[in-house]
């Protein structure tokens, strides 16, 4: 299961690209910051993946925990 499938290829494509773990940071900061795409789009992925499987669950409730923390890199 990777909630990410759909943007898994972009960052990891950003991220072989720098040559430092703080370069790989920004890089992936500016991808998920980009104004030309709004977080509900970046949300989607998740929000898909957590509906099939609940739909493809038989149990009766679903607790899906979405991780909203803000990263303040200074």
């Amino acid at each position: 299961m990777n909630p990410l499938a759909s943007l898994a290829p972009s960052i990891k494509d950003l991220a072989s690209a720098q040559r430092s773990s703080f370069a790989t940071t920004q890089a992936v900061w500016r991808f998920l910051n980009n104004d030309k795409i709004s977080f509900s789009q970046l949300n989607q992925p998740i929000e898909q993946l957590a509906c099939e499987q609940i739909n493809s669950s038989q149990h009766r409730y679903a607790l899906i925990v979405h991780d909203w923390s803000q990263l303040q890199y200074v």
